[in-house]
């Protein structure tokens, strides 16, 4: 079946400046034509919303605890909008809202709110260009004309950012967008929240297999580089937890603290996944995570526990059956030897 072709039933643009110290200050605002050099390229993004957009993400709920949320509830009524005076004055308040975000840190910037149709069902999306300064260079073929340009925006610039939702509307409970943030890799700079969580009032979420392996991965990683033999065995401990947290929504630090692991060792996964990347939530997957973090643990019933690399577990360990009990036998040079505390203050 081919897809319906996007088709794109209102344009509005408004010029987001920085540092304005004007209370009464609104960013300038336009409602562009459906047609000429500007809306093509607009209708390219559009377009292809699905190839760039690749951050799932999600409106927050309310500060009590309900779905209410106000940046999803403003576009829904821009959507829904019968008059495109009243649409313009609603796509104003959003930018109003970027307004209220941006400094000197993020710059000035240039918004487009786009509304039609992708897919055969409804979308807005929202679009930010960052200011830039450019060099023209106009050659008349007589003489070379160069000249500084000011407040060009640029979509190639890092900075750029792009963020959709469909089928939004006031009988639809649906919640989830799709964005593309060039700094949401860098989650420790402040300048990568504003949008997502700051402007939209959203929070990024991963689906299970892209949470889980994340995860595991970052487990792994401080496994194999810590030389502290009590955080091995924390870390290896944690595929005891598989059975009864698999299959529940959680963010990694409520796994890293359902482990009980020690802050040295969340500080260290912290490090390698981002703060913001730690608090998203997802479902856990034991096959996902188990791809990437391969550990056979067993606690015995005399407080023992027994863990080793699955591939290589049958290797190192036997076990055996005498007496209607399993024995565990495995031989080994001691290679470190230490008491750990636990938050009880009893050795483990």
């Amino acid at each position: 079946m081919i897809p319906s072709p996007a088709n794109i039933e209102f344009l509005h643009s408004y010029l987001v400046r920085s540092n304005i110290k004007d209370e009464d200050y609104k960013p300038s605002g336009a409602i562009l034509s459906l047609r000429g050099a500007v809306f093509n390229l607009i209708y390219k993004i559009f377009e292809r919303a699905d190839e760039e957009c690749s951050i799932d993400i999600s409106f927050k709920a309310g500060e009590d605890r309900s779905q209410n949320n106000s940046t999803r509830d403003l576009l829904v009524k821009v959507l829904e909008a019968s008059v495109e005076e009243d649409r313009s004055d609603l796509t104003a308040l959003l930018a109003d809202n970027l307004l209220s975000l941006t400094n000197g840190r993020t710059g000035a910037g240039l918004l487009f709110v786009i509304g039609g149709k992708a897919k055969g069902h409804s979308r807005i999306m929202l679009c930010r260009f960052p200011a830039d300064e450019g060099i023209k260079a106009d050659d008349d073929g007589e003489e070379l004309k160069v000249e500084v340009m000011q407040d060009l925006f640029m979509k190639n610039r890092n900075s750029y950012k792009a963020v959709f939702f469909d089928k939004l509307g006031s009988k639809s409970t649906r919640r989830e967008g799709k964005a593309v943030d060039k700094q949401v890799n860098d989650l420790r700079n402040p300048t990568s929240h504003y949008w997502i969580e700051g402007f939209l009032k959203c929070t990024l979420t991963s689906s299970p297999r892209a949470g889980s392996e994340r995860l595991a991965n970052a487990l792994r990683e401080v496994f194999n580089t810590t030389r502290d033999l009590n955080e091995k065995e924390q870390i290896a401990s944690v595929s005891l937890l598989l059975p009864n947290l698999a299959g529940h929504t959680m963010s990694s630090r409520g796994f890293l603290e359902a482990a009980n692991l020690s802050s040295d060792i969340v500080d260290k996964i912290e490090e390698r996944m981002g703060t913001h990347v730690m608090n998203e939530s997802f479902v856990l997957d034991k096959t996902f995570f188990t791809a990437k973090f391969r550990f056979r643990a067993k606690l015995l019933d005399n407080g023992v526990m027994i863990s080793a690399e699955a591939d290589k577990y049958d290797e190192v360990v036997q076990e055996s059956q005498e007496d209607g009990k399993t024995v565990y036998r495995t031989t080994g040079k001691m290679v470190d030897s230490k008491i750990q505390q636990t938050q009880a203050g009893r050795p483990r």
